[in-house]
């Protein structure tokens, strides 16, 4: 009840503001000529008397601001006060208040709009099926090892499924007369199966098929100008044909994510090369699970 009260003063304020501010000067009144009485009655003139008292009460305007905070709405009247000074300055120039109005929600609905972008951009989840099942995989704190440790790993089939991928690989594309450096991520022959990497367009590679790239549907449409038949053909990487196996998806998320996508994803070509892995838990199992003590 006393809750209900409490805010229910400030409306009952508002609504009769000029009794309340009558009464509260009467009431100030009152205690300044009480005081000044008591004055006079020691034998102080009333002119004398009247300054005394003035003095001892104090700021009368600092009194009723205390008063009006006391009673929590000040808070109300500035915002009242506000409201009340820009409906002046929208009737006196509307045409500049229209243009402030319109600046202030481009500017809000920008950065929304870039925030929203910028969340999906950076922290999607990755295009695979139960994303909450992948963990990456660190041997004694490194993230990469050698190429002969991970099959080692995989064929303990300690997981549902082990694969590896190093990201920064470059590769040069040979492309008519000119050359490019291409951004690539190389990928054991089990990465997608894994993994589970959706395809728009073609097939996964395959194990044991080392001349295959699967290419990121942005380089083939900038760089491919979106060739329909561009799948089973070769492309010239490091001076060697690898055939393109398939195209990822427009909106193909990455396990890094940040918005980071390779050109193309190809095999690792060497077993001097050093993988980071991923294991796909069980069904079973959870990631406390798999962690060691």
């Amino acid at each position: 009840m006393n809750r209900l009260k409490e805010l229910a003063r400030p409306l009952t304020y508002l609504w009769r503001r000029g009794s309340f501010d009558h009464e509260l000067a009467d009431e100030v009144q009152f205690h300044i000529e009480s005081r000044v009485d008591e004055l006079e009655q020691s034998g102080m003139s009333r002119s004398e008397a009247l300054s005394r008292a003035r003095r001892e009460f104090g700021s009368v305007v600092r009194m009723r601001e205390e008063t009006r905070a006391a009673w929590h709405v000040k808070w109300m009247e500035d915002l009242l006060s506000d409201l009340r000074y820009a409906s002046r300055a929208l009737r006196r120039n509307p045409g500049f208040a229209a243009a402030a109005i319109f600046s202030l929600a481009l500017g809000v609905g920008a950065n929304t709009t870039i925030f929203s972008l910028t969340m999906e951009f950076l922290f999607s989840q990755p295009s695979c099926p139960n994303p909450e099942t992948l963990a990456a995989m660190r041997i004694g704190g490194n993230s990469d090892i050698e190429l002969t440790k991970y099959r080692f790993l995989r064929d303990a089939h300690l997981f549902e499924g082990l694969a590896g991928s190093f990201l920064e690989a470059e590769s040069n594309w040979r492309y008519g007369e000119d050359t490019y450096d291409l951004h690539v991520m190389r990928v054991t022959s089990n990465f997608f199966d894994v993994v589970g990497v959706p395809l728009a367009l073609g097939r996964p590679i395959q194990p044991g098929e080392p001349a295959a790239v699967v290419l990121s549907h942005r380089f083939w449409q900038q760089r491919l100008a979106g060739d329909p038949n561009i799948l089973g053909r070769a492309l010239v990487l490091d001076g060697q044909p690898y055939t393109v196996a398939g195209i990822l998806p427009r909106n193909h998320r990455t396990l890094i994510g940040f918005g980071w996508s390779p050109d193309l994803y190809m095999p690792v070509s060497g077993e001097n090369e050093i993988v980071a892995l991923v294991a796909r838990l069980p069904q079973d199992m959870t990631r406390q699970m798999a962690l060691p003590d």
